[in-house]
């Protein structure tokens, strides 16, 4: 599979775990959903560009410290206080144990994206060289 595809896949795989790993999410509409898994595949293939400028190394070390990353810009970027993240409009910092789960949900998109990408990038790589030349 070409890389950007891998990429943007790893992220909408990416984005299902996350959404799986929390069933009692109350109030999320079909459309919100969808906004969210597209902004998943968005943010795999950013993933899939920063991936071929980083130097060799686990997709779980990689995907960890992508999607640490990726929750530290939303702290930063303000979306809490926007009431564009999941809480109170104006939130200035969730709690702790929050903080805390929401990290790990965006280690887990992380990890989920960057082991999907790569295998599926890899699969892609096998198939190429098992064809036989003309």
């Amino acid at each position: 599979m070409q890389h950007w595809k891998a990429s943007a896949l790893g992220g909408l795989l990416g984005g299902l775990a996350m959404s799986l790993a929390l069933p009692g999410r109350r109030g999320v509409t079909p459309v919100e959903e969808a906004g969210h898994l597209a902004a998943s595949a968005g943010f795999g293939l950013a993933y899939g560009l920063l991936r071929r400028e980083l130097p060799p190394a686990s997709p779980l070390v990689l995907g960890s410290l992508y999607g640490a990353g990726l929750y530290a810009a939303n702290l930063a970027s303000g979306t809490p206080l926007l009431g564009l993240a999941e809480g109170r409009r104006g939130e200035t910092a969730p709690a702790p144990p929050v903080m805390a789960e929401r990290l790990g949900l965006h280690m887990l998109y992380g990890i989920v994206t960057a082991l999907a990408a790569d295998e599926l990038e890899s699969g892609r790589r096998r198939r190429l060289r098992r064809q036989p030349s003309i």
